[in-house]
């Protein structure tokens, strides 16, 4: 089923193609250069299951992102429950969570053509006239600049900053963002 549509993108549930292409576009360095590590075979697959469920139970989640010109998945977009994390040391602003927070994931194949920019305007459209959530947060890394750029483009407002144990650089933790936007 689909559940969005753009001009490029569709956003639609995930089919047994979309594993295999998945476990290529998670276990790519530089696509997941701004998460703590590539994912195995079986954390995909894991994490497939965890979003069709979500998508099957309240309507929405991380859906399969298909470019409408090449029918070919290029990532998973879409809003999901960020729940709190002890290890985060958040405690000043624990009763955030969950959290809804806005997520996309492209192929570095599709990187610099706007496809993240539409992707996010669409979620947050899908959001506004699909459920009763009232705000959406990004948690990101102060290095990934395209992403801070799509939040930018987007309008979300800087909300908090936090050292995210689960990023190192070199033996340093990473410092990262969230990011708010109320629908």
């Amino acid at each position: 089923m689909t559940y969005i549509k753009t001009k490029r993108l569709l956003f639609r549930d995930y089919n047994h193609s979309d594993v295999e292409c998945l476990k290529e576009i998670m276990q790519e360095r530089d696509t997941m250069q701004y998460f703590p590590s590539v994912f195995s075979n079986s954390e995909v697959e894991a994490l497939v299951k965890e979003m069709s469920g979500s998508i099957r139970d309240r309507g929405f989640g991380l859906f399969s992102l298909e470019k409408k010109s090449t029918k070919e998945m290029i990532g998973i977009a879409g809003i999901r429950i960020k729940q709190y994390d002890e290890c985060l040391h958040l405690d000043e602003i624990e009763d955030l969570f969950p959290a809804v927070e806005l997520f996309i994931l492209l192929d570095k194949k599709h990187w610099n053509q706007g496809l993240a920019t539409e992707a996010a305007n669409a979620i947050l459209k899908f959001v506004r006239k699909k459920t009763d959530i009232k705000e959406v947060y990004a948690f990101v890394s102060k290095k990934n600049l395209p992403a801070l750029n799509v939040i930018d483009k987007i309008g979300m407002e800087k909300f908090y900053e936090y050292i995210d144990p689960y990023f190192i650089e070199g033996h340093r933790k990473a410092p990262s963002l969230i990011f708010k936007k109320e629908i």
